[in-house]
């Protein structure tokens, strides 16, 4: 038999690491059912935010004109739709330290938050992206994540055209309140 090394412990010890991650990512139980008066913000036709699109996507538009990023020339602007029916909105604010950039989503639910207004409902990302979409990046998707996860986020272009996502398409695996209970 031959003797234990770091050669033969190592790699053991690295396949049975990797297979339980694969094992928590592929069997990690589904967050319990939400028991809230929040509205069901299904990805099924049609769309429960409908009426309230025209003016979100507008805001967001608006906020990009405003971004400040003298260093990317990448301008996002961000509206944030939130139960009560108020949109707020944000944008990208960079700094040459660039550690200390802030995204617009999160300048947005920032705004949101200051006013009270923590019943995130919905939040649409505008670029200058003209032939794809951009969607949040990952620190966005975490903040947007720990105010629920019923979320839809939208992805919209200069054209008009859009696409929705549940925030947990965006971010299946985040670590969120729910893991906290």
């Amino acid at each position: 038999e031959k003797p234990q090394t770091m050669e033969t412990i190592v790699p053991a010890t690295a396949i049975l690491l990797i297979g339980a991650s694969v094992l928590y990512h592929t069997q990690r139980p589904k967050s319990p059912a939400k028991t809230s008066s929040k509205p069901d913000i299904s990805l099924q036709d049609p769309d429960p935010n409908q009426a309230f699109l025209p003016e979100l996507f507008e805001t967001a538009t608006k906020a990009k004109e405003v971004a400040y990023c003298p260093y990317s020339n990448f301008r996002v602007g961000v509206a944030v739709l939130t139960g009560s029916g108020k949109v707020y909105s944000g944008c990208n604010i960079e700094n040459a330290s660039y550690g200390l950039t802030v995204c617009g989503e999160r300048v947005a639910l920032f705004n949101a938050v200051t006013q009270g207004d923590q019943d995130i409902v919905a939040i649409a990302v505008s670029t200058d992206i003209e032939d794809h979409l951009k969607w949040c990046c990952g620190a966005c998707t975490q903040v947007i994540l720990e105010f629920g996860e019923h979320i839809t986020v939208y992805s919209v272009r200069p054209d008009g055209y859009h696409e929705r996502k549940n925030i947990r398409e965006l971010a299946p695996y985040s670590f969120c309140k729910a893991d906290l209970m």
